[in-house]
């Protein structure tokens, strides 16, 4: 059961993920989802900030996989999957960057 919840934390992480990356560009072209994304963004950064740096949605995963007896991971959501699927490595502060940068984009869309 706990395994099962951590997919599905996998997925809505996944899903909420593509929603902030996805909202940057839909953002230009549906003027309607602005504030969508804007609340979107402040709650990505606002749980980042909230949790110390850590996301929530990683740590409910981690504690999800560690109760099922699976490997949990250390880090960001983004980091271990791109590098656990793509074996790329990502320096520690582009997820952090990135989130700025989606933010300031998100700003500049609102002026």
């Amino acid at each position: 059961m706990h395994k099962f919840a951590a997919h599905a934390v996998f997925w809505f992480h996944l899903l909420w993920i593509a929603l902030v990356l996805g909202g940057t560009f839909a953002q230009f072209y549906f003027p309607s989802y602005q504030p969508i994304h804007l609340s979107v963004v402040l709650i990505t950064i606002g749980a980042k900030l909230a949790w110390r740096g850590s996301c929530p949605l990683v740590n409910l995963e981690n504690a999800l996989l560690k109760r099922s007896g699976a490997q949990t991971y250390q880090g960001s959501f983004i980091r271990h999957y791109v590098k656990r699927y793509l074996d790329v490595t990502l320096p520690h502060w582009f997820v952090d960057a990135m989130l700025g940068a989606i933010a300031l984009v998100t700003l500049i869309a609102w002026l």
